[in-house]
């Protein structure tokens, strides 16, 4: 084996093993939703659930949390954009401006000062 392919072999390890680093922090963090600017809740992302909101205009929003995962499953806001992906990692965001929702994941060790929380 020459020096070169050894070179090739260790750049190709140390690349894969920095893509598994996302993949390990996910779902270590707390889901905290607001609703109408004021906090409704945290949610640890480790647990599946459902949570169920209703804005004062009526729009109804459906975040799903499981596997390490938050998302908006349902939503009767118009447009919908809102149900666009999930989210794991932390400072990710999901927004339902109609409905006034908010879903932020933060960490465990996350301390840094957030203008929404406060």
């Amino acid at each position: 084996m020459k020096k070169r392919d050894l070179l090739l072999i260790l750049i190709m390890l140390t690349v894969s093993l920095l893509g598994m680093i996302p993949a390990l922090n996910s779902g270590s963090g707390r889901a905290y939703v607001y609703a109408d600017g004021k906090l409704y809740g945290t949610y640890d992302l480790s647990e599946p659930q459902d949570i169920e909101l209703v804005s004062r205009d009526g729009i109804i929003n459906r975040i799903r949390i499981e596997n390490g995962y938050a998302y908006m499953n349902y939503a009767t806001c118009p447009g919908r954009q809102c149900m666009a992906g999930r989210i794991s990692k932390n400072g990710e965001t999901i927004c339902c401006a109609p409905a006034k929702v908010l879903v932020v994941i933060r960490s465990e060790d996350d301390t840094e000062y957030d203008a929404v929380t406060e």
